[in-house]
């Protein structure tokens, strides 16, 4: 049997943990008050770095985040995106975050989906 055949497998370069772990260190705030706190432009900082960096599908990171939904998650993202194309603090910010985050020994992991 050909197990690729069967096996899709996903790069990902950087692990949701780091980007949690540099997030809440930026932000000086728990994961807790980043996804369920008042907020929500930090929430969706999360699910910007995590959409760009990882392979998680909307429904993991909804998970992450707070249990939102594939589609909250897919909004939040957009949003978020659109934001950042007109706001130059913000993308500072993205940019800060980002540099802790690959200023990290870079890890490989390939994870296997049905």
């Amino acid at each position: 049997m050909e197990l690729s055949r069967y096996l899709h497998l996903n790069p990902v370069s950087i692990f949701p943990e780091d980007i949690k772990e540099c997030l809440t260190n930026s932000l000086e705030e728990s994961w807790e008050e980043i996804v369920k706190g008042k907020n929500k432009g930090h929430r969706n900082l999360a699910i910007y770095l995590f959409k760009q960096h990882t392979g998680l599908t909307n429904k993991q990171m909804g998970s992450i985040c707070g249990e939102m939904s594939y589609s909250a998650v897919s909004k939040a993202y957009h949003r978020f995106k659109e934001n950042l194309q007109a706001d130059t603090i913000l993308k500072s910010k993205v940019e800060e975050v980002m540099s802790n985050v690959k200023g990290r020994p870079q890890s490989f992991l390939f994870w296997v989906t049905a």
